[in-house]
């Protein structure tokens, strides 16, 4: 963007949220309060516009799990332990879709994930890497994921749906009242 002749800038964008966009480049904290999961959605289009990344957005937090281990950036999530059991990591706040991408699957019939989205009530939404199928309603929902293989989760006020490889797979759950989602990915087994 380029200034005009005064050497001011224009910016074309709703005024709604720029008081929180401004408060953030003065005290470097960024400010949800407040705000609806279609509000969050709007603000998150002009942080986008103004090419704003709020590292702390999707802070992913293990939950209550000792045995998830996370890189110093809380992007990747790893198993450190072989016991036969779920583990948990969920993002420090709602959002209305995230990308993850499957750097690494060990054996498939011992190992597996899961993601998608939990409640404040702790109900969760969740998309099986190992068969397909839909969490806790047991569908048959697409193709098993491979390693390589890149999965959006996505959420509106009233459905969730995934794309795997960019592919939209259709409405996997249907809300019956909007919820505050949180991302979240579960783990079964080392190496995952």
């Amino acid at each position: 963007m380029a200034p005009d002749f005064n050497g001011e800038f224009f910016i074309d964008r709703n005024p709604r949220f720029f008081g929180r966009i401004l408060d953030f480049f003065r005290n470097g904290k960024m400010d949800y309060s407040g705000m609806t999961h279609s509000e969050q959605e709007a603000f998150q289009t002009d942080l986008d516009y103004f090419q704003i990344i709020d590292e702390n957005l999707l802070c992913f937090q293990p939950h209550p799990s000792p045995v998830i281990k996370l890189n110093p950036n809380r992007t990747e999530v790893h198993k450190t332990t072989d016991v036969e059991s779920w583990y948990t990591v969920v993002a420090n706040r709602t959002a209305s879709r995230y990308i993850l991408k499957v750097l690494q699957l060990e054996d498939l019939s011992r190992s597996s994930a899961r993601v998608g989205f939990r409640t404040d009530k702790n109900t969760f939404f969740l998309f099986s890497f190992k068969n397909g199928h839909l969490r806790p309603k047991d569908k048959v929902y697409t193709k098993p994921i491979k390693q390589g293989d890149v999965i959006e989760a996505i959420s509106s006020d009233t459905m969730i749906r995934f794309k795997v490889n960019g592919v939209d797979q259709g409405i996997a759950y249907t809300l019956k009242e909007p919820w505050d989602l949180y991302p979240v990915v579960q783990i079964r087994a080392k190496g995952v």
